[in-house]
């Protein structure tokens, strides 16, 4: 192994002699010129064999590149990052090494993964960041993505482009990336940890994989390939959903029930699914989820999702949030006339051509609801719980909705009603508007 101090053997493979290789290499090198964008681009360094050829790859390409290696501050950190630098040295590139320490504790394979994308999306800033994967990575992929229960998108794997992310070796098997790696002589060492049982994937890797190609033959190039004929149905999932458009609302994401209902229920889960990722995070997105909003679409009501989050049933909208925005602190001054910010509202109290707002004398204040409000109205008082429930106010953004004091009498609940003391006959007063910001 180059990186370990032996000296490279480019022809100890009868199978793939230097002249296959280097045709390999050059149709990889063709492919990755077409796969990147032209100018500068980040390469991410691990110290193994897959990525080295990675950055041999995209070197050839044109590219200019910044190798860049994140150091977890794990025990195979210093082996790796010398393997790195001294690979940086061999292809002339610049090469920058960055700390990322992840403690010790639970799901440490996907906290490693995120503070890894973390800093490179940051050291990047906008450019494409290139990986080693392989297909022997692909695989892997779709197989752990088939036994949590992945839909289509799930079982497609790994594009070749997925801005900023871009993978040149996609196509290219494990061992054929070493040998590439071995034959341009490129330092690399193994990192110890691929074989740390802790890790699903190593276990995927070096316990059940073997025993299925044992039984059925190489499965690599066939979970490839399935991988790439589900990204084609993806895409065409994926047009279909926009279709169905999304509005988000005061930290809330609101989706068009009747328009769920009405799309094949494949394009509705996906719109659901590829919504629900976006909003609440890689957590998000399960299939119990997808499902429990579909069925809130569907019939109504309110579903507990993953992550603290609800569906609800809001007029011709399902409601996905966490129980409402905050709710504001203390009291603010309503300028008249004029406008201001109050929690996740701007209320204004402006000359308008439908105005029937006429401010009583004084200052004009804005708080929430308390138990126990009530406006004024013709023929009594009613309470402000009321007065929302009515206007069709969603019940997240009740807790937080203004009302107006003057002195110590609500005199108007912004949107949704005046008291009979001060509203006055269309277009001679001030419009009270609200305007929810998302």
């Amino acid at each position: 192994m180059a990186g370990a101090g032996v000296p490279p053997q480019p022809r100890r493979d009868r199978r793939t002699p230097t002249m296959a290789r280097t045709r390999g290499l050059n149709g990889l090198v063709a492919a990755a010129d077409r796969l990147l964008p032209d100018g500068d681009v980040v390469v991410a360094l691990g110290g193994g064999a897959d990525s080295a050829t990675a950055a041999l790859v995209t070197v050839r390409a044109g590219r200019r590149v910044l190798g860049v290696f994140v150091a977890h501050a794990t025990a195979s950190t210093s082996l790796l990052g010398e393997a790195t630098r001294r690979l940086a040295d061999r292809l002339g590139i610049e090469h920058l090494e960055v700390p990322a320490p992840v403690d010790a504790g639970g799901d440490l394979e996907r906290r490693l993964r995120e503070a890894r994308r973390a800093a490179l999306r940051e050291v990047a800033a906008g450019r494409p960041i290139v990986l080693g994967h392989t297909a022997d990575d692909q695989a892997e992929t779709v197989l752990l993505h088939l036994f949590r229960g992945a839909g289509v998108r799930g079982l497609a794997g790994m594009r070749r482009a997925d801005p900023p992310w871009y993978r040149p070796l996609l196509d290219l098997s494990r061992a054929e990336a070493r040998r590439l790696a071995e034959a341009a002589e490129l330092p690399f060492v193994d990192d110890p940890m691929n074989d740390d049982p802790r890790f699903s994937r190593n276990r995927l890797r070096r316990r059940l994989l073997p025993i299925v190609e044992g039984e059925v033959g190489p499965v690599t190039g066939v979970l490839a390939a399935t991988a790439d004929r589900l990204a084609e149905v993806d895409r065409h999932l994926a047009a279909a959903a926009d279709a169905v458009p999304l509005r988000r609302d005061a930290g809330a994401l609101l989706l068009p029930a009747p328009v769920l209902v009405a799309v094949e229920p494949a394009v509705a889960a996906y719109a659901v699914w590829r919504a629900l990722l976006g909003h609440l995070g890689p957590q998000g997105g399960t299939a119990a989820d997808v499902a429990a909003v579909l069925e809130v679409a569907r019939d109504g009501g309110r579903r507990q999702l993953g992550g603290g989050f609800l569906a609800e049933r809001e007029g011709p909208h399902v409601a996905i949030h966490r129980g409402g925005p905050e709710r504001p602190e203390g009291e603010v001054e309503l300028p008249v006339p004029g406008r201001c910010a109050f929690g996740p509202f701007t209320v204004a109290a402006e000359p308008g051509p439908r105005g029937r707002f006429a401010p009583p004398p004084g200052p004009l204040r804005l708080r929430v609801p308390r138990p126990g409000d009530r406006i004024a109205i013709r023929e009594g008082r009613k309470t402000v719980a009321d007065a929302l429930a009515e206007a069709g106010v969603p019940r997240r953004l009740r807790g937080a909705w203004p009302v107006v004091v003057a002195g110590s009498s609500i005199v108007a609940i912004p949107g949704v009603r005046l008291a009979p003391q001060v509203a006055t006959r269309p277009g001679s007063g001030l419009e009270l508007t609200i305007e929810r910001r998302p």
